[in-house]
């Protein structure tokens, strides 16, 4: 396997991961539509490995009972706020990435069928953590989900109106949000209320921007989209239709006013 041109290039790019950037650095290695991704910062002596699950696999690539148990023989399990399997692989010098790299590699071929010669992408994306958090807002989420009453739900419209959220860009665009799907011929859009949020719906993350929810509800409401999605996938979380968005969006309006 030393002689895997692959080899030496995942061992540059996990050094990047744990020498370079910030303290949320990620590395994610792929072959169509199978991956690992590796996620570390910098000066960091561990680093955690997501191995992608049959939930975001297309028919032709999921995992059979025996590929899927070449993950968890190796340490990979659940974990809360995680949809992928996760490993946590020590990596206290540069001298253990050669083996993270080979086993690495192993795992591809074992557990995900990817040929020992076929060509891997590698992106790598180096960085702090994204501060956003929310808390008032989710908690009020929270509530409402329990007590399903006018003031919990008018709890949360104040807290969207106050909140920062992370809206998902259509990746080939510049600034466009992303339309996640639609609903009788009009858009869908999809906001979220923290970086764990969204990699509860794409763990390999997406294009965003942070928006100020009383920006996001004119915006919307100008766009005239069908509804906007809040945390989907997530373990909290809604749609606002069209008539709560127009709501929310002349709230916002009378604020700025």
């Amino acid at each position: 396997m030393a002689s895997d041109p692959r080899r030496q290039a995942l061992v540059d790019h996990l050094r990047a991961v744990v020498v370079e950037g910030g303290d949320y650095n990620r590395l994610i290695v792929s072959h169509g539509d199978v991956y690992l991704q590796f996620i570390g910062s910098r000066g960091g002596d561990a680093i955690d490995c997501e191995a992608v699950t049959n939930r975001f696999l297309p028919a032709a690539a999921q995992l059979t009972p025996k590929r899927e148990q070449e993950l968890t023989t190796r340490g990979f399990t659940s974990r809360r706020k995680r949809r992928n399997l996760v490993r946590r692989v020590p990596c206290a010098d540069a001298d253990a990435l050669p083996a993270i790299a080979d086993e690495t590699l192993e795992l591809l071929a074992r557990a995900y069928g990817v040929d020992a010669d076929a060509q891997l992408r590698f992106d790598l994306l180096l960085g702090d953590a994204e501060p956003t958090a929310n808390v008032e807002l989710l908690r009020a989420m929270k509530k409402l989900a329990r007590l399903r009453d006018m003031p919990s739900r008018q709890a949360v419209y104040r807290g969207l109106l106050a909140s920062e959220l992370l809206l998902v860009l259509d990746p080939d665009s510049d600034d466009a949000p992303h339309v996640v799907e639609r609903l009788q011929g009009l858009p869908v859009y999809a906001a979220f209320t923290d970086w764990d949020a969204l990699r509860l719906w794409e763990p390999r993350g997406w294009p965003y921007r942070v928006i100020a929810g009383h920006q996001l509800f004119p915006l919307a409401d100008d766009q005239r989209i069908a509804s906007l999605m809040i945390n989907p996938r997530g373990d909290i979380g809604g749609e606002l239709l069209m008539n709560e968005l127009r709501g929310l969006a002349a709230a916002a309006r009378r604020r700025r006013d």
